[in-house]
């Protein structure tokens, strides 16, 4: 059965979540993620994860052009799920840098043995 809609697998979030929601684990005080997605991904979802996280976000760079060669390829799939309205070929690719803050601490790492 294929996923349904509000499900990550469903509307392609999945892997964006997942690295949205543990980031801010990896990241020493100060460190940065730098995340690229379409506008078909819910930009604003992948703002309020980095931010609930504990993460300062800041989107960098947005550019408007015409749909890439692989959601062009779906696109009548995004039209069937209500990601991408009938007709638009066009998106947004959006540049988000998720930042730890400076007085943040994280768990120490112990180094894996060789």
């Amino acid at each position: 059965m294929p996923p349904g809609p509000g499900t990550p697998a469903f509307d392609g979030r999945a892997l964006i979540d997942r690295l949205c929601l543990t980031a801010a684990q990896h990241l020493a005080p100060g460190g940065r993620l730098l995340l690229t997605h379409s506008s078909v991904c819910d930009p604003e979802a992948t703002v309020a994860m980095l931010s609930s996280s504990g993460l300062e976000v800041a989107v960098l760079e947005r550019e408007r052009g015409p749909l890439g060669p692989l959601m062009a390829e779906r696109a009548a799939l995004l039209e069937r799920r209500s990601l991408l309205d009938p007709g638009v070929r066009e998106e947004e690719v959006l540049i988000f840098e998720g930042r730890a803050p400076h007085g943040s601490a994280r768990p120490a790492r112990v180094p894996a043995s060789a």
